[in-house]
């Protein structure tokens, strides 16, 4: 297969060993696959659902115990009725600061009356819960709240807040899933099945069907870039049908964030582990391909003529911060001028946002 598109996963690289960094890339994929599960509840893990899920949460071990690694929680027993708290204010007064006048993204479309279950409705939840850290996890819930009643009318609240509730509780098990010992294709069953049972079949079909599809594809793509009986013909007429079997749609995921979620980590564990650049180079061009292997060392070779312009700048600087003959008027010109000398306007705005932050 030619290697024209350095954007695509299918093209079929001329040395063919992806290495531990490709399959460390792909475990992160796996993890990533939940979304911003982890972060979110890291940051909603000490905070109680508000007063309205009278539901208990059946997904926490007890104190006691911890869960075996695979084991996957039962779903909750849905409560026939929640009590919707009320509220006088609008979902535009709800808002968190950082969110007002931006556009909802996602939202909610019916069917025979009843709320259908799309990836649009996984938008719209994680849109509102882009605020933790902001609101609580009960003003969420009374913000969305106030926004379905206000866009989809009363008597799509009740449905649509039992669907969050369920979202959450599945971020929340998500957490807790022990997922230590086991391989890339066992984590990604463990995790469908918690969507499964959290959500049901319909609902995780909808929120995470696409990539499940598209992470699958990445294993068994992996397996086929392994496999050293194969000949080059062979691996890259395997890997074309291993993409034709995707649906049109979801073969576009190989030219969106999915792959450059794939490039980042690959990179930072490149980065981490001190690769030479032969090796770091045969990595990446069994993830994207040679010629985007190229561009990405050339982007390297950039990054490190920056890091070392940056690391002369610390010195210098640090050399007139620490030396005793001279006033703080005087320190602060010298420093200026060396930021002057040493970077272009653009940079020293990037130079100084750094240090204005403490990252310099």
């Amino acid at each position: 297969m030619p290697d024209s598109d350095p954007n695509s996963l299918n093209a079929a690289p001329a040395r063919l060993r992806p290495g531990r960094i490709f399959l460390y890339a792909v475990v992160f994929f796996v993890l990533l696959t939940v979304g911003s599960v982890v972060w979110k509840l890291a940051t909603m893990s000490d905070v109680p659902m508000p007063e309205p899920i009278t539901t208990p949460d059946p997904v926490a071990p007890p104190a006691s115990e911890s869960m075996p690694a695979g084991a996957v929680p039962t779903a909750p027993t849905a409560s026939p009725t929640h009590s919707i708290p009320a509220s006088s204010r609008t979902a535009s007064e709800l808002a968190p600061a950082s969110l007002i006048g931006t556009e909802v993204d996602g939202a909610v479309t019916f069917h025979q009356g009843r709320v259908a279950p799309d990836i649009a409705l996984r938008r719209l939840f994680d849109y509102f819960l882009s605020a933790l850290g902001e609101l609580s996890p009960a003003q969420i819930r009374t913000w969305l709240e106030a926004h379905v009643r206000e866009q989809y009318g009363t008597s799509a609240v009740p449905e649509l807040l039992d669907l969050f509730d369920r979202y959450v509780a599945l971020l929340q098990a998500a957490e807790r899933l022990q997922l230590a010992g086991l391989d890339q294709r066992e984590r990604h069953t463990q995790i469908a099945m918690l969507r499964e049972r959290l959500l049901g079949r319909d609902l995780a079909e909808a929120f995470y069907g696409a990539e499940d599809r598209y992470l699958r594809y990445t294993l068994d793509r992996i397996d086929v870039l392994r496999d050293k009986s194969l000949t080059a013909s062979d691996r890259a007429t395997r890997l074309e049908t291993l993409a034709k079997a995707l649906p049109a749609e979801e073969r576009q995921l190989q030219n969106d964030s999915t792959l450059g979620v794939l490039v980042d980590e690959q990179t930072q564990q490149l980065d981490a582990l001190g690769t030479d650049a032969a090796e770091r180079f045969a990595e990446r061009e069994a993830l994207v391909g040679k010629a985007a292997a190229e561009r990405l060392a050339a982007l390297d070779g950039e990054r490190a003529q920056w890091q070392q312009r940056v690391d002369r700048y610390k010195a210098a600087r640090s050399a007139i911060q620490n030396d005793p003959n001279l006033d703080a008027a005087t320190r602060t010109q010298r420093i200026q001028a060396l930021l002057v000398s040493s970077f272009d306007e653009a940079e020293r705005r990037r130079i100084e946002s750094l240090q204005a932050i403490g990252q310099l």
